[in-house]
């Protein structure tokens, strides 16, 4: 015959002592939330600059080079001409 008594592990949670986690767990869902919600008040501007400064040297547009020498329209003009040539259609078919 066996004599030995058999213990069984108590359940974390029984309606006599209600269950010791629950308190954690509604602090991080609270501290999360808080957290999620306050993330979203942080937004950056995005906004370009027009002159920013690099390696102390100063960020200018593409047509204030010595070749279009600030003329926008030209330096346009220029752009569509070689993006027309880097075309593999019309290249091959010639339209």
């Amino acid at each position: 015959m066996n004599t030995r008594i058999r213990h069984t592990r108590q359940p974390q949670y029984s309606r006599a002592n209600g269950w010791k986690g629950a308190p954690v767990l509604v602090f991080g869902g609270i501290v999360l939330s808080a957290m999620l919600g306050l993330s979203a008040c942080g937004e950056i501007d995005q906004k370009a600059k027009t002159e920013k400064v690099y390696a102390k040297k100063l960020d200018t547009h593409a047509y204030d080079g010595d070749k279009f020498k600030g003329d926008k329209a030209k330096w346009e003009a220029s752009l569509s001409q070689r993006n027309g040539s880097q075309n593999e259609s019309v290249r091959i078919n010639g339209k």
